[in-house]
């Protein structure tokens, strides 16, 4: 019997106290908070970042758009030009400085 006490004795661990077990406790759980803590600031960032890059296609986006919008007036400015050049080949004289009256469709120099 005295060598099982001796085994016992050995297997034995030593214990902590209350406060030592709540002090490790609550160090283990400030350590699984921080943890927490980071990963949603880091995906915060993620977040942000994906807010700058959806802000920088947008940019692009609209600058497409805007470049669209000044080739068609470019085209459209292009075939007046055309088609007032036609006009003044057929009539024979220049339309600049003149209008056009829409009652009787009469050319009036200013």
């Amino acid at each position: 019997m005295s060598e099982e006490k001796k085994n016992e004795q050995e297997l034995e661990l030593p214990k902590l106290s209350p406060a030592q077990y709540w002090e490790w406790r609550c160090s283990l759980e400030e350590i699984n908070s921080a943890k927490l803590m980071l990963s949603a600031t880091q995906q915060k960032q993620k977040i942000k970042e994906l807010e700058a890059e959806v802000s920088k296609l947008r940019a692009l986006l609209f600058k497409k758009s805007v470049d669209a919008a000044t080739g068609n007036l470019k085209k459209i400015q292009d075939d007046f030009q055309e088609y007032r050049k036609k006009l003044e080949a057929e009539l024979g004289m220049s339309l600049e400085s003149c209008v056009v009256d829409p009652v009787d469709y009469s050319i009036k120099k200013l």
